[in-house]
Formats: C-alpha cells, sequence, structure tokens
C-alpha cells in the first residue's frame, strides 16, 4: 500500500499490467473448459495474430507462428491428430492456412466466429468470461 503514496503512477501501471494478466488467465481457462478443440485453434490463431500486428509482424493477413503440431496440441490440451485434421478444416473452410510455421488467415471475420474471440476495449473492464455469461445468458 506503500506503493500507492510514494510511486502512485508506478502503482496504477502495475495494477492495471495485473488486471490484465487476470483477464488473460480467465480467457484461456474458458478456452480450455468450454469450448471445442476447432475453437480453441481458432482464438489461438487470433490471439497470435491481435498480438503480433500490435508489433507490426502481420503482413497480408499472414504471420509466423514457429510451432510444431505437437506443441500446439499441448498447448490446447488436446491430441496432435486433432491438429492436423482442424488445420486441414480451417483451410477447406477457407478460414485460414497453415504450413511449415507461417499462418495466412483468410476469412478474418469467419474464424473470428469460430474462434468466439472478441478484444475488448482497453478498460472496458469486461472479461472474457463476461462475455461468455452474456452470450449465453447464464
Amino acid at each position: 500500500m506503500a506503493l500507492f503514496t510514494t510511486a502512485p503512477e508506478v502503482a496504477r501501471k502495475l495494477t492495471l499490467h495485473l488486471a490484465r494478466r487476470d483477464r488473460t488467465v480467465d480467457y484461456r481457462l474458458l478456452n480450455l473448459g468450454w469450448r471445442t478443440a476447432e475453437e480453441q485453434f481458432a482464438a489461438m490463431l487470433l490471439s497470435s495474430y491481435a498480438r503480433l500486428r500490435r508489433l507490426g509482424l502481420v503482413t497480408d493477413h499472414a504471420f509466423s507462428l514457429p510451432l510444431s503440431q505437437p506443441k500446439i496440441a499441448n498447448f490446447l490440451g488436446v491430441h496432435v491428430t486433432h491438429i492436423n485434421r482442424i488445420i486441414r478444416r480451417l483451410r477447406e473452410a477457407g478460414l485460414a492456412t497453415v504450413r511449415n510455421g507461417e499462418v495466412r488467415i483468410d476469412d478474418l471475420r469467419g474464424l473470428i466466429r469460430l474462434g468466439c474471440f472478441c478484444a475488448m476495449p482497453k478498460g472496458s473492464g469486461r472479461t472474457a468470461f463476461d462475455r461468455r455469461r452474456l452470450r449465453f445468458g447464464d
């Protein structure tokens, strides 16, 4: 608490950082518990796309994702055979192409619909859990 009186700006930034981290944890837990493997993978691609775009690392909706299918499967908590099938289905549906560590998002709106991904505006105070509750009326 002394930090708020001695360095209020640092305390404010720390508080905001911790709140964002909590939102990220909420989102990831929701992702594992409520979504299909396809929805999880789409959300992972969209999250990577959003972060890399902010850093200027996306060109023509394409970006590098140097993760092997086993690592992606481990991250999402699914079997690696599911990842291969999901990649094929996304490509066949015209949503995204994943090849050799490169991702190209072919239909951003469609991928957003699949991944139930909503980038909340900064300072909205909304968490992924809140959005899920609003969507399903729980």
